[in-house]
């Protein structure tokens, strides 16, 4: 008998060709990417070889294959907006079954924020630096909301030690003239929460040398970084560099990255962590064909272990990772490593992520660190899961 969400491959009695793959609700088969113009019967068999029967009651188009529930996906607290992507999944065979950052939700500043200019910002536990067009955080629980910091030249705003619970919300980065790293929390530093932003890392447009802005957002505290709902794109090297505590990145649309001359790209950069708990998910990935080499290819979502790092119990799913062709976009789209001396990787669950791996090497870089695995990662261009990629001790001995 079949259940509800069983994962199935159907054929239809009679009406239109089928594709390969459905969803069973209960007595309703969701086939896709067609529309069945009326009831009719089918018969189904899921993985297991399990079979049954049911009546297709209704026409939807649908080109996914189960996952999360959809209230995961981040949809319902989305900003107001247009997705900034609605086409980048139209002609794949398969897509994610979930509403898809940047996508079918918008990410970044929300439509319709009046922001306002950083040098009129007064408010206890924050001190201006117009000469360097630096927002010093010098308190704990500051939030700042709405702000254009993009204007003159571009600001960066730098949460100082002993500094926690700071919030940066609703607010624009572009990095200018001034070639300032947008956000940065220096050694010491608390929590701190990146939501609702649009943060632009110049891409080639950067006055002097893109390498200065290694990382769209460096956290160098301890506690905790959260990143959700913006809009990471143009960046020279790195989006996220993190330090100590607990990763929550998901919701976001990562966007163009690699336009420093030997960028090493990637969206997380862990830079001798110790990190228990992290969660990279619900996230989008994609770099566009490079023009006269740039943006350089890079990794998608990486877990290192370097420098002396320890990363444990973490969480890479539910992401939608795209390297198009001809040209190579990226190298692999997940790369768990753990490298040699006193590095730790213990616990990393990569699962449910949806891939287009035309215009790199694979979709896993062959991994290494303890409990590692691998479930449920679909190739959207041919609606086929993934194999659990060897552990790279295994490749080097066929």
């Amino acid at each position: 008998m079949l259940q509800k969400h069983d994962p199935v491959r159907v054929s239809v009695a009679s009406g239109p060709p089928t594709c390969g793959f459905a969803l069973c609700f209960g007595r309703v088969i969701i086939l896709s990417p067609l529309l069945i113009p009326g009831p009719l019967p089918v018969a189904a068999q899921n993985a297991g070889g399990k079979a049954g029967t049911a009546r297709v009651t209704e026409a939807v188009t649908v080109n996914s294959l189960p996952g999360p529930p959809s209230d995961n996906d981040g949809a319902t607290n989305a900003p107001a907006g247009i997705p900034q992507l609605p086409n980048l999944l139209n002609d794949y065979a398969l897509r994610p079954p979930w509403k898809v950052a940047g996508v079918d939700y918008a990410v970044g500043v929300p439509s319709g924020t009046a922001l306002k200019d950083p040098t009129t910002i007064s408010m206890p536990g924050v001190s201006i630096n117009t000469n360097r067009h630096i927002i010093f955080v010098t308190g704990s629980n500051v939030t700042l909301n709405g702000h254009d910091f993009s204007l003159h030249g571009g600001w960066s705003v730098y949460i100082e030690r002993g500094r926690s619970d700071t919030v940066i919300e609703n607010s624009n980065f572009l990095v200018g003239a001034n070639n300032l790293v947008p956000i940065s929390a220096e050694s010491g530093a608390g929590n701190l929460t990146v939501e609702y932003c649009t943060i632009d890392g110049g891409g080639f447009g950067i006055s002097g040398n893109p390498g200065a802005i290694y990382a769209l957002i460096s956290y160098n505290g301890s506690g905790g970084l959260t990143v959700e709902y913006d809009w990471l794109k143009n960046a020279p090297q790195h989006i996220i560099e993190f330090r100590n505590g607990t990763l929550i990145d998901q919701y976001n649309l990562i966007q163009n990255a690699g336009y420093a001359v030997g960028a090493h790209v990637n969206d997380v950069q862990f830079n001798g962590s110790v990190s228990d708990g992290s969660v990279i998910g619900f996230n989008t990935v994609f770099n566009p064909q490079p023009v006269n080499g740039y943006p350089i290819p890079g990794e998608g979502i990486q877990v290192e272990a370097q420098l002396g790092s320890t990363i444990t119990h973490t969480r890479v799913e539910n992401n939608t990772i795209i390297a198009t062709g001809p040209s190579l976009t990226a190298s692999y789209l997940i790369v768990i490593r753990q490298d040699a001396g006193t590095n730790v990787i213990d616990g990393v669950d990569i699962h449910g992520n949806y891939l287009d791996t035309t215009g790199a090497y694979g979709p896993f870089y062959p991994p290494t660190g303890s409990n590692v695995t691998f479930t449920d990662n679909w190739n959207m261009v041919t609606g086929s899961p993934f194999p659990s990629p060897p552990a790279a001790s295994e490749q080097r001995q066929r």
